[in-house]
């Protein structure tokens, strides 16, 4: 390597970087949210309860995947984050998959969404953030998979 080529986390690098450090605090802002409307008082009864008219099966899944999805990217954010500013070598690759994972489980939640009811009303925001997270993913892939500066960059 030449001091010339492109190293460190600068230029376009510095994007995902800033997310690295911003999307944990994020994701416990949604974590906290999600939780606080399911458990807020009644909610949960009247999701899981049979007796109740706004019973379906698949709430309680779909809730339960939803808490434990936004606990376990936030532990592996967290991990992607020290490896990526540790420099490691293996941080694009879980960096590309920390990306790709978003848009496959916001497909399989729309999925489920889609099958209760009372939930399938109103789903133009979930179709957004589908779309928006779809198209981050292709277009930070794209960027760790083919860019010298990532190459040189994540060497340890």
């Amino acid at each position: 390597m030449t001091s010339s080529e492109p190293k460190g986390i600068r230029d376009w690098l510095l994007l995902p970087a800033i997310g690295l450090l911003i999307s944990p605090f994020v994701l416990i802002v949604q974590l906290l949210g999600t939780m606080r409307s399911v458990f807020a008082p009644g909610v949960w009864a009247a999701l899981t309860s049979p007796e109740s008219p706004a019973y379906h099966p698949l709430w309680a899944p779909l809730l339960i995947l939803e808490i434990a999805w936004d606990v376990g990217y936030l532990l592996f954010f967290l991990w992607v984050g020290w490896k990526f500013f540790a420099k490691k070598r293996e941080a694009p690759k879980l960096f590309i998959i920390a990306l790709a994972v978003v848009p496959v489980f916001q497909t399989l939640e729309l999925g489920l969404t889609m099958l209760i009811p009372g939930a399938a009303t109103d789903l133009k925001g979930s179709y957004f953030d589908l779309a928006k997270s779809t198209v981050q993913a292709v277009i930070w892939i794209s960027y760790f998979r083919l860019s010298e500066r990532v190459q040189n960059t994540f060497v340890n």
